[in-house]
């Protein structure tokens, strides 16, 4: 009897597991699949790729700016160099956008606008014609009162080479044999974090101004041939600048050349870069010889994919200072 009912039970866990079973199969057949939509991707279109040229009305862009003071004499041998200690780097100075260019205010608070076309009472715009560096106009600004005379170079000529970036130089003084505090200046739309190359190498090639000051001779540089080679995958950078022009006087150019430059040691970090400068030794060709100054070089790189690169660079030693700014793209 105990047997059966053994038996009996199992008869009745199998049946009641097929009817389960039988039960789950009606249900699947009977149940028809529904049709699944898949999801809209929307995509969004990247914004525009702003231009130093479109960046909306009032926008204040960051700058890398240095600035000293000289005492020019009368005549070129009253020149004397920058005194140790009293270039500024780092000098306070903005860049801020207007509806038909922009206005840079310099370390002293001292404005100067600067206009695309025509000009106004504070601001004349005339083309910077000797040398060649490419798009540099020539303004000048006068403070309330007619007491200083600011004049303000920069690379946003209607022939400027840079589409991101500018870079630039000023002069101010307060009236002959008088103490003039000078400058240079680089800005524009820098390049983000996500658009900076991570892998590769370019060259950038742009132009050089500035100035170059020592006992005997204070001049306007007013080109330099810039060569810039990157490596972002190694994060280095290193170039050199070659057939520098110089002006003095009533611009007219000295005869000859000063020293190339060369730019080594750079190393690239945080959308920027930085590395040692050096003024080669002297040749033939070299009117203003500054062999033995060494210093700096700084920028940052502008554009989408690292487009282009400006900064400052300052060498000191033997007498002599050079200051400059320059900006240089790919091809």
């Amino acid at each position: 009897m105990s047997q059966s009912k053994s038996q009996f039970a199992k008869v009745l866990f199998v049946t009641t597991a097929l009817i389960a079973v039988a039960a789950c199969s009606s249900d699947r057949g009977t149940t028809t699949d529904a049709t699944v939509t898949p999801p809209v991707t929307v995509v969004t279109p990247p914004a525009a790729q702003l231009t130093l040229a479109t960046e909306p009305v009032g926008t204040s862009l960051s700058v890398q700016a240095q600035s000293f003071t000289f005492t020019n004499g009368a005549q070129a041998s009253a020149e004397t160099a920058i005194p140790a200690g009293t270039l500024q780097a780092n000098a306070p100075t903005s860049y801020v956008t207007t509806s038909n260019g922009f206005t840079l205010t310099l370390p002293d608070g001292q404005p100067a606008t600067f206009v695309t076309t025509g000009g106004t009472s504070t601001a004349q715009a005339a083309e910077f014609t000797v040398g060649s560096v490419k798009g540099t106009s020539e303004y000048q600004a006068q403070v309330t009162g007619g007491t200083n005379t600011v004049n303000v170079m920069s690379t946003n000529g209607t022939t400027s080479p840079l589409t991101y970036a500018t870079y630039g130089m000023w002069a101010e003084s307060v009236g002959t044999n008088a103490p003039i505090t000078a400058g240079t200046y680089a800005t524009g739309v820098t390049t983000t974090s996500g658009q900076m190359p991570t892998t590769g190498t370019a060259t950038y090639s742009g132009h050089l101004t500035g100035f170059v000051i020592s006992p005997n001779t204070a001049a306007n540089i007013t080109d330099g041939a810039v060569s810039l080679n990157a490596n972002f995958g190694s994060n280095t950078v290193n170039g050199g600048i070659t057939g520098i022009t110089t002006v003095h006087g009533g611009n007219t150019p000295i005869n000859g050349q000063m020293n190339d430059i060369t730019l080594a040691g750079g190393t690239i970090s945080n959308g920027g870069f930085a590395g040692t400068a050096f003024a080669a030794s002297a040749t033939s060709a070299t009117s203003i010889n500054v062999a033995g100054a060494n210093g700096t070089y700084a920028g940052k790189f502008y554009g989408p994919g690292a487009a282009e690169a400006a900064g400052n660079l300052s060498l000191s030693g033997g007498g002599s200072t050079v200051v400059g700014a320059f900006g240089a793209k790919k091809p």
